[in-house]
């Protein structure tokens, strides 16, 4: 009478794991929802194994009492044998005995067919067990895998962080060279007064570059309120350079202006484009560099 029941109780179990199991077919699954669904199995594995344990212990049971039962059955069927052989009549005796031992007949078949039944959901189960094992094992092959990649992640995050760090080292490296060669022309400014007006141009030209160069550097480390500082002085040393440069930079050192407005209004809104223009600028002030050599020559 409880093997209906267990099976009923193990019917939503085994539509559980087909649910489960068509839905991984239909979409894939991220690594965190797989985990999860792998840990849901082993629970339902462990408890399923529990589950067929304590059947077994109660089906057992059950078969020690029918024993039981017989052979106390056995044991007085014999003492009444006894008991009629010295004082009941024949005839009682001849009615008494098919009786009992009718009575003995059912006892032993409803406990042969209970052992059958037993034996077969047993089987069932462990056939059930089987396949839990195997999935589990799937199960666990995956979630190694898993972690190891996940392992794989965290070394290259690390690898890469420190190649990051590396980098800003070097843009700081680069800011300070800069820092300093902008303070070399400064003391050079100042030093060569007496030069004459082309020399004072090549400077300006440099102290320019370097401003243009600052604001790269400012913009590679996302520091958009330095950039926009540097990008002003830049735009201020190319006004002033404009009124005393030879007319052979005027065309040029318009064009250079032109960027630089257009450079300072896109560092807010959009600081690649406001990199891929400095860059330009750069080119510029090189050529405006090349032409003013060009003509001293």
């Amino acid at each position: 009478s409880r093997l209906p029941i267990c099976s009923a109780s193990i019917a939503p179990i085994r539509k559980v794991l087909y649910m489960t199991t068509t839905t991984e077919t239909q979409r894939p699954r991220s690594f965190g929802v797989r985990l999860l669904i792998a840990l849901f199995k082993f629970i339902l594995f462990v408890v399923l194994t529990a589950g067929v344990f304590g059947l077994s212990i109660v089906v057992m049971g059950e078969i020690r009492r029918s024993q039981v039962r017989t052979d106390e059955l056995e044991s007085q069927i014999g003492l009444m044998r006894s008991d009629v052989n010295s004082y009941v009549l024949e005839q009682r005796y001849n009615v008494r005995v098919p009786m009992l031992e009718q009575d003995v007949a059912q006892v032993a078949s409803s406990l042969a067919a209970g052992t059958t039944a037993v034996t077969t959901a047993d089987a069932a189960l462990q056939a059930q067990l089987d396949q839990q094992a195997t999935q589990l094992a799937v199960l666990e092959a995956q979630l190694a895998a898993a972690v190891a990649y996940t392992e794989m992640i965290t070394e290259n995050l690390t690898i890469l962080n420190t190649g990051v760090s590396a980098l800003q080292n070097d843009l700081t490296a680069s800011v300070n060279s800069v820092d300093d060669l902008a303070a070399e022309l400064n003391g050079v400014n100042q030093s060569l007064t007496d030069l004459d007006a082309q020399n004072v141009t090549e400077l300006a030209l440099f102290r320019l570059w370097g401003l243009v160069v600052r604001t790269q550097l400012s913009l590679a480390n996302d520091d958009a309120v330095a950039a926009q500082a540097q990008i002003k002085q830049a735009q201020t040393a190319a006004a002033t350079l404009a009124t005393a440069a030879p007319p052979a930079l005027g065309e040029t050192l318009a064009t250079i202006q032109t960027q630089l407005d257009e450079a300072a209004d896109l560092i807010a809104t959009d600081p690649e484009e406001a990199a891929v223009l400095l860059d330009t600028i750069w080119d510029g002030v090189d050529v405006a560099l090349e032409t003013l050599l060009t003509a001293s020559e």
